[in-house]
């Protein structure tokens, strides 16, 4: 019997199934309609519920609409790509750059709208690196791991303080901690957790076989005091 892989589809992929399509325009008509029914609904208790229901789609809403009108601007530089100027031409590609990135952008702020909150997703957190099997060479992923993470970090906004930083000989990473905190900074880096793994020849191998690295990342919530 052939062995099954399973694969996890990309954004873009996930965007293009059907199913999702349907059901965010079952989402944006429900909206519509709690909006309709706050206007017409006399009753205080369905009042409130409707308020309440619109209030917690509008920003997936919103995003979805945003999407479309990037969607439909994406298109049009399209278009001007095969205009015979060739500074418009230079100016549509400019354009288009631009509404990628928008389109990456909102994809997967949708997705994330999506996918329900737990009360541990609103905390900051404490991640930790450590090195495991293949020696420096794992000490050395540790290290291109941590940097990739403070540099992700930075990215989003988030603060980085680094707690402990213990480093190996030749400049890689025996272990390391950090504080971090910001906006869903948990909720987007707790899947990291886990054995990370690398195949690759290190630059310590003289004869340029490959050798196999692992490390491990902990994510801890940090719950905000109130």
């Amino acid at each position: 019997m052939p062995l099954m892989v399973a694969r996890l589809l990309s954004v873009d992929e996930l965007f293009a199934k059907r199913s999702l399509q349907e059901y965010l325009k079952k989402m944006e008509t429900e909206y519509d309609e709690c909006l309709r029914e706050t206007e017409e609904q006399s009753n205080e208790d369905e009042l409130r519920a409707r308020r309440i229901r619109a209030s917690l789609l509008a920003p997936l809403i919103h995003s979805i609409r945003e999407l479309n009108a990037k969607q439909k601007e994406f298109a049009e530089t399209e278009t001007l790509l095969k205009d015979e100027d060739p500074a418009l031409r230079e100016l549509a590609e400019l354009e288009r750059e631009s509404c990628l990135q928008h389109i990456q952008d909102l994809s997967q702020k949708i997705l994330d709208l999506l996918i329900p909150e737990e009360e541990a997703d609103l905390s900051d957190l404490v991640l930790e690196v450590t090195a495991g099997i293949g020696g420096q060479e794992a000490m050395l992923f540790s290290a291109e791991m941590f940097d990739m993470y403070q540099g992700y970090a930075e990215h989003q906004g988030w603060s980085f303080d680094i707690l402990e930083h213990t480093t190996s000989e030749i400049g890689g990473l025996r272990h390391a901690s950090a504080s971090i905190s910001g906006h869903q900074s948990y909720k987007r880096m707790k899947f990291e957790a886990g054995v990370h793994r690398v195949q690759r020849v290190p630059k310590t191998e003289k004869q340029g076989r490959m050798h196999t690295s692992t490390m491990t990342v902990a994510v801890l919530p940090q719950p905000t005091e109130v």
